[in-house]
């Protein structure tokens, strides 16, 4: 009775799923408890035999994971370059052909409405490049090549886009004294080196994405770009530093941007409302940054 640290059941709520799994989670930890205290009142009519507390087991396990990938990506450092390889891992995940029937027929079904749900993120483009572009992850977790040579595709069209061609065929002066002829002879020989030198960028374009998505796996992605950036002496891998930058940036999820507003409602409360809103800014400015300075409070 004097224990402070008492645990007690966790109701399961309709609208949130992980309180299915937190509540699973509490009644497996408090089974010794639960089991004797049932055993006490037979009259109760509630049984848990062992295969209910080995289900319970397995459930258990397998939300754990969908648990997992939900802190991931609400993580205030996360991107979207996240999602695919979380949700292929999830899907891999619940790939089984063994075990209990009731068991295989769950994981099936929440695979099939895991492919459904997530049906087009390999083809949604600022998903796929973050994912391309993200040193942690790069082509390994697409579950279509197709997606993934599509994305390559996307990023080389944009590199070009950064890169104008070299060596651009020179307009022949109007004071010249060659012939009609002669000058039809010189723009082809000018469009040709045109076409040869985008060739060559092509080619370097490739070659830069190839050697980096060859590159070793990093698990610091904000450092590695920095270290990219600051390394990069050609105009190509600069390029693909910016498109870095533009695709690595965006949150996956709003819950970063929930948290900040729910700050907000803390710091301005019935005791504090003539708080000016450019000082609840500031607050709030602070709050989220300061830690990225390593400021001790």
């Amino acid at each position: 009775m004097g224990n402070k640290n008492q645990l007690g059941l966790k109701n399961d709520v309709a609208t949130r799923w992980n309180s299915t799994f937190y509540m699973l989670e509490r009644i497996l930890h408090l089974k010794p408890a639960i089991a004797g205290t049932l055993l006490k009142l037979p009259s109760s009519g509630i049984e848990f035999s062992r295969e209910d507390w080995n289900i319970c087991e397995k459930v258990v396990t397998i939300l754990g994971i969908f648990e997992e990938a939900t802190k991931l990506l609400s993580g205030s450092e996360s991107c979207n370059s996240s999602c695919i390889p979380i949700v292929t891992t999830i899907i891999q995940s619940l790939e089984t052909t063994s075990g209990d029937d009731d068991m295989i027929t769950m994981q099936q079904a929440m695979k099939t409405a895991m492919e459904i749900r997530f049906l087009n993120m390999e083809k949604t483009e600022h998903y796929s490049i973050a994912t391309l572009l993200d040193p942690r992850f790069k082509h390994y977790f697409f579950r279509s090549q197709d997606a993934c040579h599509a994305a390559k595709k996307s990023i080389l069209t944009q590199l070009d886009s950064f890169l104008p061609s070299l060596n651009e065929p020179k307009p022949i002066s109007k004071g010249t004294s060659l012939t009609g002829f002669s000058n039809l002879m010189k723009n082809i020989i000018a469009q040709s080196q045109a076409t040869t030198n985008q060739s060559s960028n092509s080619r370097l374009t490739k070659e830069v994405l190839n050697d980096s998505l060859d590159s070793q796996i990093f698990s610091d992605c904000l450092d590695f770009c920095k270290i990219y950036e600051k390394n990069s002496s050609g105009r190509v891998k600069l390029a693909l530093a910016k498109i870095a930058k533009k695709f690595l940036t965006p949150p996956p999820t709003s819950t970063d941007v929930e948290r900040l507003f729910s700050t907000a409602g803390d710091i301005l409360t019935n005791e504090r409302n003539r708080l000016l809103p450019e000082n609840l800014e500031k607050l709030l400015f602070c709050r989220e940054n300061l830690p990225n300075v390593n400021f001790r409070y």
